[in-house]
């Protein structure tokens, strides 16, 4: 992935002016391990789209890589006058670092940041019960903390009102899995659609992992 958008040049023709550019490019840095680069991604990321909020997601999952809970607050204090109901909220990078915390041994840390994208999610819910991204990001949350009967609602009305989605079927698929229910996972994911092969590949795989079924 990486030789393929080094192989590109962000200036010129499709490339020139398009954000997601600089969120596979940081993402693909950060999945190696390349930090500093990584760094300098998100940089001339947040400079040339200052208005991007996957910008400021993309800057809360680095810090939290790191643990520096200290840049996380500055930068979530400072993202609090963004507009709240989009996809990439401030919800969105709180549940973001909680997972990043956890995923590199922050556990403590995680749970703090978890706590607080919920509050804030809830609270959002509150005021606007239809909102899809809201309501995916709170489930993710209970989600990541294991929490699979909270969780489980809120993707299983997702799945429901967008059934062509496989990312919300799958998610809905994997609670059941959870519980230990493969049937229904397997029923709540639904056939292939050929257009879906890869995720729906990668979901049956999930739930075939879950339950220990090599």
């Amino acid at each position: 992935a990486l030789r393929a958008l080094r192989s590109l040049d962000p200036n010129r023709g499709t490339m020139r002016g398009w954000a997601p550019y600089w969120y596979n490019l940081s993402h693909s840095l950060h999945l190696l391990g390349r930090r500093e680069e990584e760094r300098e991604a998100i940089r001339e990321l947040r400079r040339r789209h200052p208005d991007s909020r996957a910008g400021w997601v993309h800057e809360a999952r680095y810090f939290a890589s790191r643990g520096d809970t200290t840049a996380l607050d500055s930068l979530f204090a400072a993202a609090g006058h963004l507009t709240p109901d989009t996809y990439w909220s401030l919800g969105a990078a709180m549940t973001v670092a909680g997972e990043e915390l956890e995923a590199h041994g922050h556990a403590p840390l995680a749970a703090r940041y978890y706590a607080e994208a919920e509050r804030w999610l809830a609270g959002r819910l509150l005021r606007s019960p239809d909102n899809r991204a809201h309501a995916y990001w709170l489930g993710s949350v209970y989600f990541d903390r294991g929490q699979w009967r909270e969780a489980e609602p809120y993707f299983a009305e997702l799945a429901k009102a967008n059934n062509h989605d496989i990312l919300f079927r799958g998610l809905w698929a994997l609670t059941a899995a959870w519980e230990g229910d493969t049937l229904a996972a397997r029923i709540r994911l639904g056939p292939l659609d050929p257009r879906d092969r890869g995720q729906h590949t990668a979901f049956r795989a999930r739930i075939a992992a879950i339950g220990g079924d090599q």
